[in-house]
C-alpha cells in the first residue's frame, strides 16, 4: 500500500520528515533525562 497521486506522496514525504523530527526531539529529551540521572548535572 503506497500512494500513487502526486498530493498522496507530498502527504507522505511531509509525515516521514516530520516523524523523523518528532523521533530526533524525543531522543533528545530521553537522553536529557538519562544524564541528569546518572550524573546529576542539568546544564549539558
Amino acid at each position: 500500500m503506497y500512494p500513487s497521486t502526486i498530493i498522496g506522496k507530498t502527504i507522505a514525504a511531509m509525515t516521514m520528515v516530520a516523524g523523523l523530527a518528532f523521533f530526533g526531539i524525543l531522543m533528545n529529551v530521553i537522553g536529557k533525562a538519562m544524564m541528569s540521572s546518572l550524573f546529576g548535572s542539568s546544564n549539558l
